[in-house]
């Protein structure tokens, strides 16, 4: 099977250095061919020249500073087309450490699931410290409300769920270029969720692995930036990219009652609002 290894990278070289270390050491054993897609998004650290240095096997894309997770894997992955048709599609964080004895178990899955019908697998992370499960799988609890996802906890057996985090993701090739890859409108955010519910749309289905696949500590998140920021700080935060009205409301037209999407986006605006104000 080949893998396309689809990652995008941004000013954190140690932890990109360390990520891609795992991986390849984990997957050294296994009969797959991994071919790793890099799109550095203008790292001033010196990313890509380490990744070049310390991989040369890597394809390693320059960003235009400006496109963030999303659109950064969609560069990966129209890289990845100009080389070959993949079997598989694997959506990586640099920020995951894999877990060598995880990453057998996680691969059987995949062939012994797509045997039977095309099918994405997730691999959940934990945390180091604590234990608990940091990204994995979601199921879908309305599909009224925007945003309504639960997070599927441990599992002792491949279970399905509806949609997912990108952190460690493979996907079916024929099935992720049929639908041209993770959606551009996304600038960092969404883009995962929503692959989810579009695979779900064309009869794939989405399971979350048995054990997790490695280690990742959950990132900061948007409030706890928001506690020290000035208001024009918060505006930027709030309203600017990727964070901005465009991306939540492409995803609610994409997924939800188009009769209700003005109260989606008034809601989600107020909701901003709120969070500019200060308000908790």
């Amino acid at each position: 099977m080949n893998i396309a290894v689809l990652c995008a990278v941004y000013n954190r070289k140690e932890t990109t250095i360390r990520g891609l270390t795992s991986l390849l050491k984990a997957t050294a054993e296994t009969p797959y061919s991994l071919e790793i897609f890099l799109l550095d998004d203008g790292s001033s650290d010196g990313t890509a020249e380490k990744v070049g240095e310390l991989f040369p096997e890597v394809t390693i894309i320059s960003g235009s500073g400006d496109l963030y997770w999303n659109r950064g894997m969609c560069k990966a992955f129209e890289a990845s087309l100009a080389s070959r048709d993949y079997d598989a599609y694997l959506l990586f964080n640099d920020d995951v450490e894999v877990l060598p004895q995880s990453t057998q178990t996680f691969f059987s899955e995949y062939e012994r699931l797509n045997a039977i019908r095309p099918t994405i697998v997730v691999g959940s992370t934990i945390s180091r410290s604590s234990g608990e499960t940091t990204y994995g799988a979601f199921v879908e609890t309305s599909r009224i409300k925007a945003l309504a996802f639960a997070s599927v906890g441990a599992v002792d057996e491949t279970t399905v769920c509806d949609t997912f985090n990108g952190n460690f993701v493979l996907v079916p090739g024929a099935f992720f270029r049929k639908v041209g890859g993770l959606d551009p409108k996304y600038h960092h955010g969404l883009g995962d969720i929503d692959l989810g519910l579009v695979a779900r749309r064309h009869g794939v289905n989405s399971v979350l692995a048995s054990d997790p696949i490695g280690y990742c500590e959950k990132g900061q998140q948007q409030d706890s930036r928001l506690a020290d920021a000035d208001l024009f700080q918060r505006w930027r935060l709030i309203f600017g990219a990727p964070n901005g009205l465009g991306p939540y409301s492409h995803f609610v037209w994409k997924h939800r009652s188009r009769v209700l999407f003005p109260i989606y986006v008034g809601l989600n605006v107020v909701k901003k609002l709120t969070k500019l104000a200060g308000i908790k």
